[in-house]
């Protein structure tokens, strides 16, 4: 079946040739609609957060709910994997094959999609020990039917590799391999699609944004969100990870996308909480005070350092007074059970 071809410099110079680019988009959207339906994705909110500190300072703070738009295939997990399925659709794939953690939000949202679209789905699960353990996370992924394969730490370094990925397609005939976190040039394109799901009235609001803020781990939701929104709209990136290399390599990735000396945006690294996974004793603090004060719940990996970065810029006066603010919940609330679990 035909499969989008895109060359790498139409990749790279798309959105900046919007008679290429919105074709393109519509394409997409089109031959994504039917699986869309068949998830019965609810539409994304806005809500507006009234907290002490951000009333201090004269701050509007909103909140993107991508959270509540599906009770499994949550937050930016299906603007990521929906374009990757329409290739696997175009290409008359059967099986799905992709790699995560034994607490990957991508993992969970990538099996109950495959249970709910009918099709075979494939785990390469990062260490061994999960042979003889499991979690509940692992746990749905066997009830939505997805083959587990647990591997070594050392050969899931190779999960990027193409003779890696290669290797499980023979194992699989007829599979579409999915990187981890839908981390390709679908995944991004995906989110920059992410706000033309909104109602209306919440698209003007988002238009009205100063800047838009946004926790990361690989990178694909940030650069996706800078391709969707206005050049005098600021992105603000949070990272779960730790390494000033960080802020590196997302402008290698933005300058993939458009090479164009894009500026107007910022990644701060400092807000990790001691790494990918790991949740400081301030960050988690700040966690339950945000949750009790809004009625929002945050994920411990990525929302809750977006939540506690953005509260110590604001206190910083990073923001001037009347700076209008949009926070996007990725989702990832089912990772919340990783809080009780020493693993």
């Amino acid at each position: 079946m035909l499969s989008i071809k895109l060359p790498v410099y139409i990749q790279r110079i798309y959105n900046v040739i919007n008679p290429f680019y919105q074709p393109l988009i519509q394409h997409l959207e089109t031959a994504a609609a039917p699986l869309k339906s068949q998830l019965r994705l609810a539409p994304p909110i806005i809500q507006a957060l009234d907290l002490p500190d951000f009333k201090k300072h004269q701050v509007s703070v909103y909140l993107l709910r991508l959270d509540q738009i599906h009770p499994h295939v949550s937050g930016n997990k299906w603007y990521k994997l929906k374009y990757n399925l329409v290739q696997a659709v175009l290409n008359g794939a059967s099986t799905l094959i992709t790699f995560g953690g034994a607490w990957s939000n991508h993992l969970h949202a990538f099996s109950c999609m495959g249970r709910m679209l009918g099709m075979r789905t494939v785990a390469v699960l990062r260490g061994n020990e999960w042979q003889s353990q499991t979690n509940p996370m692992i746990e749905d992924l066997k009830a939505w039917g997805t083959e587990i394969h647990c591997i070594s730490r050392q050969e899931y370094q190779c999960r990027n590799d193409s003779s890696y990925q290669q290797q499980w397609q023979h194992k699989y005939p007829g599979s579409y391999v999915i990187p981890e976190g839908g981390d390709n040039f679908w995944g991004v394109l995906g989110v920059s699609s992410l706000f033309s799901d909104l109602q209306q009235a919440d698209q003007a609001v988002v238009r009205q944004m100063h800047s838009v803020a946004v926790a990361c781990g690989t990178g694909n939701t940030l650069v996706g969100v800078r391709l969707a929104l206005s050049a005098k709209q600021k992105v603000i990136g949070i990272s779960a990870l730790k390494g000033e290399w960080y802020s590196d390599m997302i402008a290698q990735r933005m300058a993939a996308f458009w090479p164009l000396s894009l500026t107007n945006w910022q990644v701060f690294t400092q807000y990790h909480g001691g790494g990918f996974g790991k949740l400081s004793t301030g960050i988690k603090s700040y966690m339950q005070e945000f949750e009790s004060a809004s009625g929002v719940l945050l994920d411990p990996v990525y929302t809750a350092k977006l939540a506690y970065g953005i509260k110590q810029k604001i206190n910083e006066g990073y923001f001037p007074p009347g700076h209008r603010l949009l926070l996007i919940h990725t989702g990832g609330l089912q990772g919340r059970r990783s809080l009780s679990k020493n693993t």
